[in-house]
């Protein structure tokens, strides 16, 4: 919300894990992201005309337990006092070891 009220549209990078994702359509993630030193979960949208990588991919490595490192902006939302995260690229870190994870990242 700091960065919003400075009209500050400068890249940001945060690490933490996937909770939980949502795809609408070909163009459109929705991750709900639980951050590594914080306490909050912040919402993350990817959208294929912002992203640097393949939606598709992503989207298949996109489990719950996944550590990842994320670019992006902070953008408004239609609530007030709420954020979205717009992700411009993704860094895998770690997955999680879970023998039914390994097996769909494999597939």
């Amino acid at each position: 919300l700091d960065r919003l009220s400075r009209n500050d549209t400068s890249s940001l990078a945060l690490e933490g894990y996937v909770l939980t994702k949502r795809k609408l359509g070909k163009g459109l993630i929705f991750v709900d992201f639980q951050l590594a030193d914080y306490p909050d979960i912040c919402q993350a949208m990817l959208r294929q005309e912002y992203a640097q990588q393949d939606l598709g991919l992503i989207n298949n490595l996109l489990l719950r337990g996944t550590y990842l490192k994320i670019t992006g902006r902070a953008a408004p939302t239609r609530n007030p006092g709420n954020v979205v995260f717009l992700i411009q690229s993704v860094e895998f870190r770690d997955f999680p070891r879970q023998l039914q994870y390994i097996q769909m990242i494999l597939q």
